[in-house]
């Protein structure tokens, strides 16, 4: 990752450093720009309509740019070369200057001139006083030491240029329409850039737009950033050859030493991203400027950015990768300790599990590798051992007492010592001798069960009061808890689905009429169905009351729309309630607004077509408009009408004084130097019929002076004399003149001019023959030359047609044609036309065949190269092709975009699948951030399995003790594929210990009452005397008693519980003693002992004394009456005590004590 970065450090490092080499770099660079633009010309048949807009539209472009711009327009020979010299000074020292011109310009002798609006070139000679040399606007470029720049868009047809071409009899070696056409080629020298609205010798078009097709063209490659000088000209040129059909070819003369940049907004934008970290703002600087020079770094910055993120998060997946591991390992170890702890947890468990008189389990444990455990274990085997001697010898005794009954009458008895004998055999014997009374147990068995039978069906029926008529009736004492349990269970089953009900009903949707209306229909609980219907009612009633308010609302809204009241609408819309008026009501105020903004649209166009003095037409439209737009600005063009109607009467004034004067003048020029300047329009149409009266005197003068013979010198002299236009009296003594000099010349002149046309009488040069003619002087002779000059220039108007008819790059044309032509003069514009072309064809080829080579390199569905080649190719086909091959890879990525946002969200293998066909390398990143998505969502899946399956692991090795934990685990699972393993782990664990049953609290309950921590209680239930007696029993053993929620009765606290020596709690606090039970003399040594009172045992039967031992010989023991105690083994007995009663002088027979 570092070698990465380093990397990405250098190449940035080298291309900044390239990129402040380039000249547009410098932040201080100083560009200066000249611009003029001459429309309206002093002599109206030079007149361009756009070049003034061509001008002004460059100069706001250049000055957008950050030139420093010199605005000129429809200026003079003085006004241009003030702002000539103005120029030359802002130049000076700067890295940047721009010449502009827009307007007429000739070429003559291989010089460029500009025209100025005052312009009147009557030969060769006026021609460097009456314009703007392009040489001197070269002189003043080179006063810059940066990039001098030269636009001419002004090679036009214009009449000096056909009357130079007639003026240009000397130099005859030189092609009058190389001297005259178009423009000439300027020198070259470093550091200039001269761009020609069209090649050398043609004519520019002015177009039928706002601006002329080369400026339109020009104008548009500026605004495109980031675009190189001389491919923006190249571009320039492409543009205007294809606007115009191939008619008007520009030309680019480019002398750089390094590359330029005119339009440089790239560079601004590159300067606040370049230090971003952001792809997205690297990629939106691609986007925007795909041909600009900082596009390549910003491109080598957006994927180097892109690849250190991605190697950011390898890394930190590798991270985190490590970190889960050395994760693992710990909780592996812990597990493993866990597993150790666990072990031991589970021996104890096991040992608190088994039964008090299971040998075999305490054996096993007392073989633990817990040495708790098997301390524990070990103990209790050895106290099982004693207990199972103890209840052999027990055994033994019981059978001698059972044996010692005379009658099995004594049910009672018989019961007890059931009861009390672990042995089965004397348990038989004393069966047998209890059958009668087994008869009568069935009966009543058989009485209760059917009550039960029928207390069953009542609960599961949920019937009430069945039960009670159950109670009324029932003979069997079991019956009646089971009753009161049944009541109980009806009515939690009843209130159970009363809250099922009611969670049902808060879950359905406050509008959900049709729901509410299910839930009454089907609902269980009469209470919750009767919530349900009232809130149905209150539901229906509130739709019912919104449907009409609907209803009025949308009635409203419909007037309001009529009436087209747009505040009404707005105003509706705040206070409307209705979600559907509401919809309407901002549908209504959209096309309401449309509506207005069409009728401003109508009278905008209205007010467009309005004469700007047409006063009565912008004050109606200002009053009857609806749109304030238009309204104001109608107001502000009548205020300039009205103050310049007020200007013009002022002028008018001043203007017809000075007409008064010139209204009987012949003076034509006069007059028409007072039209240009005058400022009353009043004045104009006098002006106008009066220079139409001199211009009909004129012609009349004109075509009367015309009339008359070139050598009448007398009609010259009549003519002085009545002729009334000034213009005609001083041509006809001009003539007269030249006729009385020439008079005395003509027979030399005529001699000399036959000699000479002798020479070219048979010549087929138009250009020498012409010659000839505008230099002939004799007129027999120039009479001759003329109807042979007549005659070539037939045949060569013809050859001039023929070649026009030929198309602009038909060459094989062209070479047909000078095989065929005439008339030399078309036969070398001809040659030289198609060797132009055949120039602009080569070249044209060499374009398209490397445009072709570069579209053959770059790879089918490289979508950014094709841009990229698409932004600097210049040759047609190769453009149509790549807008094609781009249209297509545009599609094809939409396509795989609809096919990637098609792939579910977790699918991996779709999205894998789609990434090795995908060829859209948007497309592909997306894919391939969608799959690190996927695969890194499943990563965590497959570690949160992992980490479940490692607790399931351990929890499985725990046993039954671990249920608890099992049962939490599969309510948090999130690893599907382990629901399985966990519910058959836990329906393979044995079902928990049962806890605080019944048995288990009566049993509890009689051995605090031996222990003496209890009074007389049976109820089988954990109520408060019961706390209360286990807490006196953890205070005499000197433990921590548990609170009232933590007590818990099991067998394990049953097993601590028999263990105990009897009278552990104070004796103070037992209740009364319990009344004996007659025994038989043998039963008397395995009665518990009792302090009972000695007269208890003379009521006995006469019989049973007579068979009782001696006194001094058999203990008396008395028995504890609970015929429902749990039977349990004896434990062994302790010793005898002696009790100090005396009876007849003899001592008394000492009670057995214990079991």
């Amino acid at each position: 990752m570092r070698s990465s970065l380093n990397a990405l450090i250098v190449v940035v490092c080298g291309l900044l450093a390239l990129a402040a080499a380039l000249p547009g770099a410098a932040a201080a660079e100083r560009r200066v720009a000249l611009v003029i633009g001459n429309s309206v010309y002093k002599n109206s048949a030079l007149d361009i309509p756009n070049a003034r807009n061509d001008a002004e539209d460059v100069a706001a472009a250049l000055k957008a740019l950050g030139f420093d711009v010199l605005l000129e327009t429809d200026v003079d020979l003085a006004a241009a070369s003030k702002a000539i010299q103005q120029f030359a000074r802002m130049s000076v020292g700067a890295d940047s200057t721009l010449f502009y011109f827009a307007g007429h310009a000739v070429q003559y002798q291989g010089h460029n001139y500009l025209l100025p609006v005052d312009a009147e070139v009557k030969d060769e000679i006026s021609l460097p006083f009456e314009t703007i040399a392009v040489d001197n606007i070269r002189a003043v470029l080179d006063r810059s030491n940066g990039v001098k720049i030269m636009v001419l868009d002004a090679c036009r047809n214009n009449p000096i240029a056909d009357r130079l071409a007639k003026m240009a009899s000397a130099a005859p070696a030189i092609d009058p329409s190389e001297r005259t056409r178009g423009l000439e080629r300027i020198d070259k020298s470093e550091g200039i850039i001269v761009a020609f609205a069209t090649s050398p010798g043609d004519v520019a078009l002015d177009g039928q737009e706002r601006n002329s097709p080369f400026t339109k063209a020009f104008l548009k490659r500026l605004n495109e950033p980031g675009l190189e000088v001389e491919m923006m000209f190249r571009r320039i040129a492409n543009d205007v050859r294809e606007a115009t059909s191939g008619r008007q070819r520009p030309e680019t003369y480019v002398s750089l030493v390094n590359e330029y940049y005119l339009n440089q907004t790239d560079r601004v934008a590159w300067e606040k991203v370049k230090e971003t970290d952001d792809p997205a703002a690297l990629h939106d600087f691609v986007e925007r400027f795909p041909s600009s020079f900082y596009a390549i770094e910003a491109r080598y910055r957006l994927k180097a950015l892109e690849r250190a993120i991605a190697e950011q998060k390898a890394r930190a997946l590798k991270e985190a990768e490590l970190a889960r591991r050395e994760k693992e390992v710990a909780a592996q170890e812990a597990a493993a300790r866990l597993k150790a702890d666990e072990a031991c947890r589970t021996e104890r468990a096991a040992l608190a599990a088994a039964s008090p008189r299971d040998a075999e389990a305490l054996r096993r444990l007392s073989a633990s590798a817990c040495e708790e455990v098997k301390g524990a274990a070990q103990k209790r085997l050895a106290d099982l051992e004693a207990t199972f001697a103890a209840e052999a010898e027990a055994c033994r005794r019981d059978a001698e007492a059972l044996a010692g009954l005379s009658s099995g009458r004594d049910v009672d008895a018989l019961h007890a010592l059931m009861r009390e004998t672990p042995c089965v055999a004397v348990k038989t014997s004393a069966a047998a001798r209890i059958g009668a009374v087994e008869a009568d147990l069935a009966k009543a068995a058989e009485i209760c069960q059917r009550e039960e039978s029928e207390l069953k069906g009542l609960v599961e029926r949920g019937d009430g009061a069945g039960l009670e008529g159950l109670r009324s009736r029932s003979a069997c004492p079991a019956t009646l808890p089971a009753i009161a349990q049944g009541l109980r269970t009806i009515t939690a089953a009843a209130k159970a689905a009363c809250e099922r009900d009611a969670s049902a009903l808060q879950a359905i949707p406050e509008r959900d009429a049709a729901s509410l209306r299910a839930f009454v229909a089907h609902g269980a609980c009469d209470p919750v169905k009767a919530t349900a219907q009232t809130r149905l009612r209150e539901l229906e009633s509130v739709l019912a009351r919104e449907e009409a308010q609907c209803r009025s609302e949308q009635s409203a809204l419909k007037d309001l729309i009529a009436r087209g009241d747009s505040a009404g609408v707005g105003e509706f819309r705040s206070r409307a309630r209705c979600p559907a008026a509401i919809a309407a009501a901002e549908t209504a105020s959209r096309e309401i607004a449309a509506a207005a903004d069409a009728a401003c649209a109508r009278d905008n166009a209205a007010l467009n077509a309005l004469a700007p003095r047409d006063v009565a037409a912008l004050r109606a439209l200002s009053d009857r408009s609806s749109c304030g737009a238009v309204k104001t600005a109608a107001a502000q063009r009548l205020e300039v009408a009205e103050a310049a109607l007020r200007q013009e009467a002022e002028a008018c004034g001043r203007d017809e004084a000075q007409w008064k004067d010139l209204s009987g003048s012949g003076d034509k020029v006069a007059i028409e130097a007072f039209r240009k300047r005058v400022d009353c329009g009043r004045l104009a149409p006098a002006i106008e019929r009066r220079i139409a009266e001199l211009k009909t005197i004129c012609r009349a003068d004109d075509a009367a002076l015309a009339a008359l013979n070139a050598r009448d010198a007398d009609g010259l002299r009549s003519f002085l004399g009545k002729a009334q236009c000034d213009d005609a009296k001083a041509e006809a003594a001009k003539r007269l003149a030249a006729l009385e000099a020439a008079a005395q010349r003509e027979a030399e002149i005529c001699r000399r001019d036959g000699a000479q046309w002798a020479e070219r009488a048979g010549s087929a040069n138009r250009a020498d023959v012409e010659a000839f003619v505008k230099g002939a002087e004799c007129a027999a002779v120039k009479s001759a030359a003329e109807r042979r000059l007549a005659e070539l220039g037939a045949i060569c108007k013809s050859d001039a047609a023929s070649l026009a008819a030929l198309g602009a790059r038909d060459a094989a044309g062209l070479s047909g044609f000078i095989g065929k032509a005439q008339c030399d003069e078309v036969k070398t514009d001809a040659k030289q036309r198609l060797a132009r072309l055949e120039t602009v064809l080569a070249r044209d080829a060499q374009i398209c065949q490397r445009d072709e080579a570069l579209m053959k390199d770059v790879s089918s569905a490289d979508r950014e190269a094709f841009t990229a080649l698409r932004q600097r190719a210049e040759c047609p086909s190769v453009l149509a092709a790549l807008d094609r091959t781009l249209a297509d890879l545009k599609q094809a990525c939409q396509r795989e975009q609809d096919a990637l946002s098609a792939i579910g969200v977790g699918d991996g293998a779709a999205t894998k699948s789609f990434l090795e066909s995908a060829v859209c390398g948007d497309v592909k990143t997306a894919a391939r951030a969608k799959l690190a998505r996927i695969e890194a969502n499943e990563a965590k899946a497959e570690e949160a399995c992992r980490r479940e399956d490692v607790e399931l692991t351990a929890l499985k090795t725990q046993g039954a003790a671990a249920r608890g934990q099992l049962d939490a685990l599969k309510g948090r699972l999130t690893c599907a594929r382990l629901r399985p393993d966990i519910e058959a782990a836990l329906s393979q664990l044995p079902e928990p210990p049962p806890v605080n049953t019944k048995p288990q609290i009566r049993a509890a309950q009689t051995e605090l009452q031996r222990l003496g921590c209890l009074g007389p209680i049976e109820t089988g239930a954990l109520d408060g005397k019961t706390r209360a007696g286990f807490a006196r029993y953890f205070e005499a053993k000197g433990e921590n008693a548990p609170s009232a929620s933590e007590l818990k009765v099991t067998d394990e606290i049953l097993t601590k519980l028999e263990g105990d020596k009897a009278g552990l709690c104070p004796p103070a606090d037992v209740a009364e003693p319990i009344q004996p039970v007659r025994r038989s003399k043998k039963d008397l040594a395995r009665v518990p002992p009792a302090e009972e009172p000695s007269q208890k045992a003379a009521s006995r039967p006469a019989r049973e004394k007579a068979a009782r031992p001696a006194p001094a010989e058999r203990p008396v023991r008395v028995a504890k009456p609970q015929p429902e105690q749990r039977p349990r083994p004896a434990p062994a007995a302790p010793p005898a005590q002696a009790t100090a009663n005396k009876v007849g002088g003899h001592s008394a027979s000492p009670l057995g004590v214990g079991f």
